[in-house]
């Protein structure tokens, strides 16, 4: 499929994004398909990133076979990390530092 579009009187052909950008366009569906599917479409605009963050470690993990040492792995993650108390995760959300 070829769509032509005109920017600033100058028209251009580019080619349709699932073919130009084929995993681009699957993750997006399939975020898109989450989201609806999983939240139905309760998605809250403050908690975008968590969000975010849940679809990627699923996505990363998608095709993980080890599913033992994910239990491990999460077992020793949630004793390594401290407590949070219920103040702390309903408080007006700042700024994250991304890495």
């Amino acid at each position: 499929m070829t769509v032509v579009s005109s920017s600033a009187g100058s028209w251009t052909r580019r080619a349709a994004a699932h073919r130009e950008l084929p995993a681009c366009h699957r993750v997006a569906a399939l975020l898109k398909r989450w989201l609806l599917g999983t939240h139905q479409g309760g998605v809250n605009h403050e908690q975008l990133d968590a969000y975010l963050d849940e679809f990627v470690f699923r996505f990363n993990r998608r095709s993980s076979r080890s599913i033992g040492l994910r239990f491990h792995r999460l077992l020793t993650s949630t004793l390594q990390t401290p407590p949070s108390p219920y103040k702390t995760l309903i408080a007006t959300p700042t700024a994250r530092p991304h890495a």
